[in-house]
């Protein structure tokens, strides 16, 4: 059986999802080939994520990483989809990250135009779900309702969303779309415990005081500049200091130098600004009392909160999203309303306080169990080991599984 995987794009959460998935494919009996960029290959995140698999995986840089417009990125990952499917003929297709794609198939198809092969079963994973949350005006729900009816026309024979809040919002629509959706778990690495002193040592920051930071890319989406401010403003110690580990968008990085001086130069902003590693990336939030991710919009899951949980760290997110949703049913910390600047310098505040008592709850347990990359690694082949009459590698855990043991303020859900 011929196999394809797509991935134009490199950045962000792209390779790690390849990291934890291309082994179990390798494993298979199966011509694999990885479909990819030759700026992908060239990239630090393919070395760093990638290199190891060189001589177990054929990896291909026949794409191009689409920029541009919303627009103009949408008909690239078309026509890049069509020119691979037609090259390689695979007999299973699998999309590791279908945002966008997966609307523009769903339009092209409404109108009777077709970008893939007949006679191949093809999977694809996204992450946003708009139309799962509510609309803030009428033109903004057609807008919703016009991206679901897309989605619900896409051709795919299986559809996994990491976000289980839009996962939900499909299953209570019903329909053939129902049928064919399921939850895909985002792969949180299993780590080590690591001290908070050795990592800030190793990270060459003070050791002493409370941290609370995010990692990351950090931008505006991300809400990177709602906490800056509501930490400028919240009333904390002289010794308690905000880390941002990871690549700043630069008008993040304006604004520090323009309106947060004061926090730079007395040494309570700490900026790690660039690329990190696995490693660095994992020692940044072991370094933080407070793992914070403030998202303003009603975005999906957040691989930097489960990474801080795996760690033990408290979690102090925005109350909207999967963020608020995960936060509040399994007892990872606090939310709070983020574009509130005083609301959200006061949670800092109680959070940094609180956070030397938090403990993992049973359903945080649960939690990382689904996001755990073997069940990760599972759920995304148990279709092909089907097709290929295999039985499941274990027991996958799914998102009912999780739910089953969440607990709200109100008791049992």
């Amino acid at each position: 059986m011929r196999v394809l995987v797509f991935e134009p794009d490199h950045e962000g959460h792209k390779f790690p999802y390849l990291r934890h998935l291309l082994p179990s494919l390798a494993r298979l009996d199966v011509d694999l080939t990885v479909a990819i960029s030759g700026e992908g290959l060239a990239s630090s995140e393919f070395r760093d994520q990638l290199g190891a698999l060189r001589d177990t995986v054929r990896f291909e840089p026949v794409l191009v990483r689409p920029r541009g417009s919303p627009l103009a990125i949408a008909r690239r990952h078309l026509d890049q989809i069509r020119d691979v499917a037609t090259r390689f003929r695979p007999d299973h297709l699998l999309v590791p990250s279908a945002d966008g794609l997966t609307q523009a198939l769903g339009a092209m198809r409404a109108i009777g135009r077709s970008f893939l092969p007949s006679g191949m079963h093809s999977e694809a994973a996204m992450h946003a779900g708009i139309f799962a949350h509510a609309a803030r005006s009428v033109p903004d729900r057609i807008k919703r309702e016009i991206v679901y009816q897309s989605i619900r026309a896409a051709p795919w024979n299986d559809l996994l969303y990491v976000d289980p809040l839009a996962y939900e919002a499909v299953q209570r629509r019903g329909g053939a779309l129902a049928t064919r959706t399921r939850v895909l778990p985002d792969p949180c690495d299993e780590y080590q415990p690591c001290d908070r002193d050795v990592a800030r040592r190793e990270l060459g920051i003070p050791e002493e005081g409370r941290y609370i930071g995010c990692a990351g890319a950090l931008d505006a989406r991300k809400g990177t500049d709602l906490l800056v401010r509501a930490f400028a403003r919240a009333d904390v110690t002289k010794d308690d200091r905000l880390l941002l580990a990871g690549r700043l968008h630069p008008d993040i990085r304006a604004e520090i130098e323009h309106d947060h001086t004061g926090l730079l130069r007395d040494g309570r902003l700490m900026l790690l600004d660039r690329y990190l590693d696995e490693r660095e990336l994992r020692l940044a939030l072991a370094a933080m009392d407070v793992v914070c991710t403030p998202y303003p919009d009603d975005r999906g899951l957040s691989s930097v909160a489960l990474q801080g949980v795996r760690l033990g760290r408290m979690i102090l997110g925005s109350d909207r999203g999967w963020v608020g949703f995960a936060v509040q049913h399994c007892g990872l910390g606090a939310t709070c309303t983020v574009t509130d600047v005083d609301a959200f310098a006061a949670a800092i505040r109680r959070c940094l306080d609180e956070s030397s008592d938090f403990r993992r709850s049973h359903a945080a347990e649960r939690l990382l169990e689904f996001h755990s990359p073997s069940n990760y690694a599972a759920t995304w082949t148990q279709r092909l080991r089907e097709r290929l009459d295999l039985a499941p590698t274990g027991p996958i855990r799914t998102w009912e599984w999780v739910l089953d043991g969440t607990t709200t303020a109100n008791g049992t859900r």
